[in-house]
């Protein structure tokens, strides 16, 4: 059979199904245990402001698990095509309103930001009921690509700020690794902190992948390298620091795969990656 590259509007309506389907599970799967957190928690501070000037409503352990409950169902219509501006539009709020609860969680914190935002992004191009207008949806997967290229490009320019390049020599990292066993009694990241090699090319390595993970924008077939690399990394942090980034950040890294149901478009990828 022959096959045939996914056109950019296919490409978009497939990243939203499956981006849509992930967020929804992991936001379902997440709930006890942040509804757990919302309901022990003594110090509760004030959620964020929008852009630093619109203030969020704060509310109670049952709303916010109300308001979970609602999101994820909105997310699963859009991912099933169900009134997807609409849809989205509501968990975009939903989400917005709903981590924002959260924030204080460690596994929330700033690592939930770009949830609403690509659903914003989605629910935007998704007004019109026909498929996604070919010369806009390559502007949106470029957006989306390009937020989550920032994350780790901000990351590495604040390190640098912090430290120029000496960062890269590994002391910075080992004293984060025996401030996280202290914290959290981690072997592991004793182990690691012991070995000042380690630590240096522990260190260097995760330098560059931040600052040159945005390569993979203009040169796509670089994902093979640092999606992969990617993956390692927050399993890393995961495992030795406890910090789960990769829990909501994780779904978006489908915008670097050419994302595609197969015969639901017609159309068969010559590629993994585009």
């Amino acid at each position: 059979m022959a096959t045939a590259l996914v056109p950019p509007e296919a490409q978009l309506v497939a990243f939203r199904t499956v981006y849509c389907a992930a967020v929804a599970l992991i936001l379902v799967a997440r709930l006890p245990q942040y509804t757990r957190f919302l309901r022990t928690t003594t110090r509760v501070e004030k959620p964020p402001r929008v852009l630093a000037w619109m203030p969020l409503p704060h509310l109670g352990a049952e709303a916010s698990l109300g308001l979970g409950v609602l999101t994820a169902v909105a997310l699963l219509a859009a991912s099933a095509g169900l009134w997807p501006a609409a849809a989205l539009a509501v968990a975009a709020v939903g989400a917005l309103l709903y981590f924002a609860q959260v924030m204080q969680h460690p596994a929330v914190r700033r690592k939930a930001n770009t949830v609403p935002v690509i659903l914003w992004l989605l629910a935007a191009v998704s007004l019109d009921p026909a498929p996604p207008d070919p010369r806009v949806a390559p502007a949106v997967l470029f957006t989306i690509k390009l937020l989550v290229a920032q994350i780790y490009f901000s990351a590495g320019l604040a390190k640098l700020r912090a430290a120029g390049w000496r960062w890269s020599d590994g002391k910075t990292l080992r004293a984060w690794l025996v401030h996280y066993h202290l914290r959290d009694q981690s072997p592991l990241a004793l182990a690691a902190a012991s070995s000042a090699s380690l630590c240096r090319r522990g260190a260097g390595a995760v330098l560059l992948f931040e600052l040159t993970f945005w390569l993979v924008i203009p040169f796509p077939a670089l994902a093979w390298i640092y999606i992969p690399l990617g993956v390692l990394f927050h399993a890393a942090t995961a495992l030795l620091m406890r910090i789960q980034y990769w829990i909501h950040l994780g779904p978006a890294y489908l915008v670097f795969i050419k994302p595609w149901l197969g015969s639901a478009f017609g159309v068969l990828p010559e590629r993994l990656f585009p």
